[in-house]
């Protein structure tokens, strides 16, 4: 139902939006709104790839680093990044745990609510650097989430 929804919307009411402005017959109206349609969808994605590369410019400026600059942009994280990096990855967490020592100060980013006191990832931070993460990868099942440095998250 929520198809159809959209494909009136989308394809049909551009046609009704230009047969009615321009008193063209119905297939040339869905002509020039298909038309429309295209060059509107290639401005946003070009829109949009202009917004990544400004942003990927800004973070190699920020971290000297066009490897750690990728890093960020795919969502990965690895031991040893800041958390300013982590930051710029995955935005602030909704939640921080603070253990303080007299030695270190250890932080637990959480990240992805699912419930109660319950989030999907949870980052170690230490001295403001990343030193390990979990992700639940079930209801029940809370496993490291290592894939060649990407944090996995749970669908």
């Amino acid at each position: 139902m929520l198809n159809l929804i959209a494909l009136v919307v989308v394809v049909c009411l551009p046609v009704w939006a230009v047969q009615s402005l321009t008193g063209l017959a119905a297939g040339q109206a869905a002509a020039v709104a298909i038309v429309f349609l295209g060059i509107g969808i290639v401005v946003l994605r070009a829109r949009a790839r202009m917004k990544r590369a400004q942003r990927r410019a800004a973070l190699v400026a920020k971290y000297g680093s066009e490897t750690e600059a990728d890093k960020i942009m795919s969502m990965q994280i690895w031991t040893g990044m800041t958390s300013d990096q982590l930051v710029d990855c995955l935005g602030r967490p909704e939640g921080i745990d603070q253990q303080v020592s007299a030695r270190k100060q250890k932080e637990v980013w959480k990240y992805h609510r699912i419930g109660q006191n319950r989030y999907r990832n949870r980052i170690t931070v230490e001295q403001g650097r990343v030193v390990g993460w979990t992700a639940k990868q079930s209801k029940a099942k809370q496993s490291k989430a290592r894939d060649g440095g990407r944090l996995a998250f749970a669908a």
